[in-house]
């Protein structure tokens, strides 16, 4: 019999940042049996999306000369064609291709620096995905444009979360909590008291204490703000970074989506997001500009009152 209030956490380092599963209502060694089959597919997930490792399908993709066909995986061509898709929805607000833009306006050592009009258009001829071709019945993907880098780092983490919560769903794991590095949660079920999983929403850099808690059923939240991204946020629209933005979160059905959402709402204007999530109903936002006290909320979120810490 399922025991509704047990709940267990499995840890698990993978893709720079620490991952975890909670899982609610199952004996303790099927769920870690189940936890660490969800942490090999995360582990797969990001030996084929790393840009940090050469053998990775994406470190081959960047290599590749220009109209020549890679043979990738199957996480390769979803995650692809999903950022393909979400790059579009978003008019380019998300873009897998901005790795150039980033480069020009950072300094060898990091530190931001101004590109003249010339670098700028450079990188600019070098980025959006129309630049990419995907054949998802062989597997392959090429770029058309000498130049074109891959950066999957605003969507990874959060497909690697879908892929390893389709794992749980297939060890009949019907109750689980999966996050990455504190910036995207996915949910699958009630929570342990059926109530949703209560995860905490809208805390920032400067106050990093939640404003509140939400209750996630089958759905992901994904936060991103300056305190862990610089404030060179890029709209690659533009080519230029973003200023007036703080933080964004976004809620989606998938955890992919939801990472890829909060990139997207930090660069969007608010009634470009407003007008996103009317067109895609399942989505919501949350919005902190610079120098404000209280995010602005797109959509209905039902926050409650985050617990005072020690009750």
């Amino acid at each position: 019999s399922r025991m509704p209030h047990e709940i267990q956490r499995f840890a698990h380092e993978a893709m720079a940042t620490a991952f975890e599963v909670v899982v609610a209502g199952e004996e303790p060694r099927y769920a870690q049996q189940a936890a660490d089959a969800a942490f090999a597919e995360i582990d797969a997930v990001e030996r084929a999306l790393s840009h940090y490792r050469e053998s990775s399908d994406i470190a081959q993709i960047s290599r590749a000369q220009p109209g020549n066909w890679v043979r990738v995986s199957t996480y390769t061509i979803e995650c692809l064609a999903l950022a393909v898709r979400l790059a579009h929805d978003t008019h380019g607000a998300f873009d897998p291709t901005v790795g150039p833009l980033m480069a020009c306006w950072r300094a060898k050592d990091g530190s931001p620096r101004n590109p003249s009009a010339e670098e700028l258009a450079g990188a600019r001829a070098r980025v959006g995905v129309d630049l990419l071709e995907l054949d998802k019945t062989r597997l392959s993907v090429r770029v058309k444009g000498a130049g074109v880098s891959l950066d999957l780092g605003g969507i990874g983490k959060g497909y690697a979360l879908d892929k390893a919560a389709a794992l749980l769903k297939e060890w009949d794991v019907e109750n689980a909590l999966l996050q990455s590095g504190g910036s995207t949660a996915l949910a699958i079920g009630e929570g342990p008291d059926d109530r949703g999983w209560p995860v905490g929403v809208g805390g920032s850099g400067d106050s990093p204490t939640p404003l509140g808690r939400i209750r996630l059923r089958d759905a992901a939240l994904s936060g991103s703000g300056v305190q862990v991204r610089g404030h060179h946020i890029m709209d690659p629209r533009t080519g230029a970074p973003v200023m007036d933005r703080v933080d964004a979160w976004s809620y989606a059905k998938s955890a992919g989506e939801a990472d890829a959402l909060s990139t997207a709402f930090m660069v969007m204007a608010p009634g470009e997001t407003r007008e996103y999530c009317r067109l895609h109903p399942d989505t919501k936002a949350m919005l902190l500009a610079a120098n404000t006290a209280r995010p602005m909320l797109i959509g209905d979120w039902s926050i409650e009152a985050a617990k005072a810490e020690g009750s």
